[in-house]
């Protein structure tokens, strides 16, 4: 990356995990962006078009250069900051936490998708009850076999943290209507850890944090 690099978020105007990680993981490291807003009208006449790669959002432009998907967005924000292993083994590490939030979220977005109140009453109630505690024991296993500090996989702070904080953040904020807030608390060691990254100076120093924090939680 050049310092004359010009960097740009594209998304909606609301907060959402896939966009903020990467804001978050900026800002950490200084390196300035714009924040685009587009219209969900704008984006649904134009979401065929060269402009949106594969017809979704967020985007991540350089310079002239667009990078599409979440996964190619979080790991390049990753490696312009230092926030991407260079380590071979804990970058699989990290990159499964990518795919676990991916995971976790196309099962959610049914719900989200979901018109009749009662079909998606139905839909959270098995996503809280059955569906999120089995993924939440999943991540709790994989932090316990692979932790080595108070940061998730590695003893230092890397993408992998605001991924799996974020994640964390929007299951138990109460914008998923039905889904506990209390869901975490199952999990000691995750909610140990969220804890701690919550109050992680590097992290509640930024703006964009106090922002995702106040947009995201419900008061």
């Amino acid at each position: 990356m050049q310092k004359s690099d010009l960097i740009k978020l594209v998304y909606f105007d609301f907060n959402f995990w896939r966009v903020d990680v990467c804001k978050l993981t900026l800002a950490i490291g200084k390196i300035p962006f714009e924040n685009k807003i587009v219209s969900k009208r704008y984006f649904i006449i134009n979401k065929e078009s060269d402009e949106f790669p594969f017809g979704q959002v967020p985007l991540l432009h350089v310079n002239e250069k667009i990078i599409a998907q979440t996964s190619a967005m979080i790991r390049y924000c990753g490696k312009i900051t230092g926030l991407y292993p260079s380590d071979i083994f804990e970058c699989a590490l990290v990159d499964q936490t990518i795919d676990f939030a991916n995971d976790v979220t196309n099962l959610i977005i049914p719900s989200i998708r979901e018109q009749d109140l009662k079909r998606k009453k139905i839909k959270r109630e098995e996503l809280n009850n059955k569906i999120l505690p089995k993924w939440l024991s999943y991540l709790e296993r994989f932090l316990k076999n692979n932790n080595c500090s108070n940061f998730f996989i590695t003893n230092k702070l890397t993408i992998a943290d605001i991924i799996v904080w974020r994640i964390l953040l929007w299951l138990t904020s109460g914008k998923l209507e039905h889904i506990s807030i209390d869901l975490k608390l199952k999990y000691p060691l995750l909610n140990n850890y969220y804890f701690f990254i919550s109050n992680f100076t590097r992290l509640t120093s930024l703006k964009d944090f106090s922002q995702i924090v106040s947009n995201q939680i419900n008061h």
